[in-house]
């Protein structure tokens, strides 16, 4: 056996000839990759520090005990929401027939973290939480890395694999935490943006992998969840028998998170227009009311799920580029001051904020910006329409919205009509644990929704060009 030791705190064993990059990702480490481990990237590089020497971890194979120093990065992990307490006490009362007893658990696969929550189903109640980063994150940061890999047959196996193995692990967490048997599980509900739940049932994502961009039709139900997370290779635990509920999307790149939350939001119920942003690794957003929706999604990357240098928030970054902003020493184009050009301008700890830093936080603001200025430009909505909005992710949990509108991420009608929502994606999935029917729902919501693709959308790209500065718009 050799023994790997991980910054001179962790120690793992591996037999000669594991490949450090695997090793490292089953252990609960993670690397925002690009190249889906082909050695292309470096974002997986770690320095064995017995020998002096950086090296590519997938494609480093472990032949003796070493000692390496990697960079740590952590992720907010949401699992905040509310849904309303007179739905589920309804759904109790009406003694849903397909609703059994025991427990259930909610997941939300997003595809930087996996959340889920195990729920005592006689009230509602939750009885524990398990949060961890999605380990397909090893092979790139962005869904359209995962959408690209997941179109050929060995990538598709690779990835749900990683996320099955994610989901089950999960699974024993919530079961060693509370103490109750694995026959006390009576349902399990998913919720998560379209390339993630195709994964997860294990269909292939070719067909939005390029224009048309079209989904398929896949099973959102079924009665054993084994059939699509197999038998857990952790603790023993059967899920054999469960039946399992799926949120139905929107589009290729409007997922089963954001028709599920509008779903606990009730966008659909409203005579007046409501307004749902998620922000994280992917933006979406969905305006809807009684009478249907329209829907965009916008390209953000990681800037606002996880971490840039040093694990600094997306929120955080806000903070510090809306202070600079203000005291001049980054100008409305984003440019920081001569003083600090070169080395930055000071953030928490060693960290400090490059021109490279500001640039990707003024694309990710900026496709956000142009998103909702499209979205209410295309609807033909008056602004006076909009009753609420709502925003959702774990990066919008953390935001100061006032903020965002003076750097030109919201516009300035925003002011006072915003409420932050937590993560309604698994909020959805909550609720599916008392409505078997909320799949039909949500299917029949979804086919009175429009998206819009911003791809050739002129508007689009105007709005984007003139919200890469930090001005209100």
């Amino acid at each position: 056996m050799c023994i790997v030791t991980v910054n001179k705190k962790n120690s793992i064993s591996c037999e000669p000839g594991t490949n450090l990059y695997k090793l490292l990702c089953d252990n609960g480490y993670f690397f925002q990759g690009n190249c889906g481990g082909n050695g292309r990237c470096n974002a997986c590089n770690v320095l064995i520090t017995n020998k002096g020497q950086f090296v590519k971890s997938c494609r480093y194979e472990v032949t003796e005990d070493i000692e390496i120093y990697m960079d740590i990065k952590e992720t907010n992990i949401l699992a905040d929401h509310s849904v309303d307490p007179g739905i589920v006490k309804d759904a109790i009362a009406a003694g849903d027939s397909k609703m059994p007893q025991g427990y259930g658990i909610a997941v939300d696969i997003g595809t930087t973290t996996i959340a889920m929550e195990l729920i005592k189903l006689s009230d509602g109640s939750r009885a524990s939480v398990y949060k961890t980063i999605n380990s397909q994150t090893a092979t790139g940061a962005d869904v359209v890395s995962r959408i690209n890999l997941a179109a050929e047959a060995s990538g598709l196996e690779l990835l749900h694999n990683m996320v099955a193995e994610d989901i089950l692990k999960g699974v024993d967490e919530l079961i060693k935490k509370t103490g109750i048997s694995d026959t006390e599980i009576s349902r399990i509900c998913f919720s998560g943006n379209t390339a993630m739940t195709y994964i997860l049932v294990g269909t292939g994502t070719e067909c939005f992998a390029s224009y048309p961009f079209k989904t398929k039709k896949i099973m959102y139900h079924g009665e054993d969840v084994s059939d699509i997370l197999g038998h857990s290779r952790t603790g023993g635990v059967s899920l054999s028998g469960i039946p399992y509920y799926i949120a139905p999307e929107i589009s290729a790149f409007v997922g089963g998170d954001i028709s599920s939350g509008a779903a606990t939001l009730g966008l659909y119920d409203s005579k007046k227009y409501r307004l749902l942003i998620d922000l994280g690794t992917n933006g979406e957003i969905l305006l809807a009311g009684r009478d249907g929706g329209f829907a965009v999604s916008t390209a953000c990357g990681p800037a606002f799920e996880g971490a840039f240098s040093g694990g600094l928030y997306g929120s955080t970054l806000f903070d510090y580029i809306d202070l600079y902003r203000r005291s001049g020493k980054i100008d409305e184009n984003g440019i920081i001051c001569p003083e600090y050009f070169d080395e930055g301008l000071p953030l928490t700890g060693d960290n400090v904020l490059t021109m490279d830093m500001v640039h990707d936080f003024l694309l990710a603001k900026a496709a956000i910006a142009g998103g909702i200025c499209t979205l209410i430009k295309e609807a033909g909505v008056s602004v006076s329409d909009i009753e609420n909005i709502y925003i959702s992710g774990g990066f919008g949990f953390h935001l100061d919205t006032d903020k965002a509108i003076r750097l030109g991420m919201f516009p300035g009608y925003f002011s006072g009509k915003t409420k932050i929502s937590g993560n309604t994606s698994l909020a959805g999935s909550y609720l599916m644990l008392f409505r078997s029917d909320i799949t039909e729902d949500i299917i029949r919501n979804n086919k009175k929704t429009e998206y819009i693709n911003l791809a050739a959308n002129e508007h689009f790209n105007n709005v984007f060009v003139d919200s890469m500065r930090l001005v209100q718009i």
